[in-house]
């Protein structure tokens, strides 16, 4: 994970910190499967708030593989100085990620 002033990721941690306000474009790229056949959703929160144009959606089949990506602008606004907005990736049901990628790159 490559980081910076802007943007940190503690090891082991689930979430990437935004530490400063902008623009910032977010790309997520993921290939899992599922524990039980039915929705899967893959969305992208900021400061437990869904991003609404973050987002995967399909219907998963067991073992069947999944696979897809999004890409989104999102702007960081942290409410006060020392604040940071915590960006995470929450699935909508038991799935096993086989390779999850996601870039956070500030833009303005």
């Amino acid at each position: 994970i490559l980081t910076n002033k802007t943007v940190t990721h503690e090891a082991g941690s689930s979430s990437i910190v935004v530490n400063t306000s902008g623009y910032y474009n977010a790309t997520l790229d993921f290939s899992g499967t599922v524990a039980t056949t039915g929705p899967l959703t893959i969305q992208l929160y900021a400061d437990g708030v869904a991003i609404p144009d973050a987002v995967f959606n399909t219907f998963a089949t067991v073992g069947e593989p999944n696979a897809s990506s999004f890409n989104t602008i999102l702007k960081a606004t942290p409410s006060m100085i020392g604040n940071n907005v915590v960006l995470t990736v929450v699935p909508s049901a038991n799935v096993t990620i086989n390779n999850i990628a996601l870039g956070i790159e500030r833009i303005a």
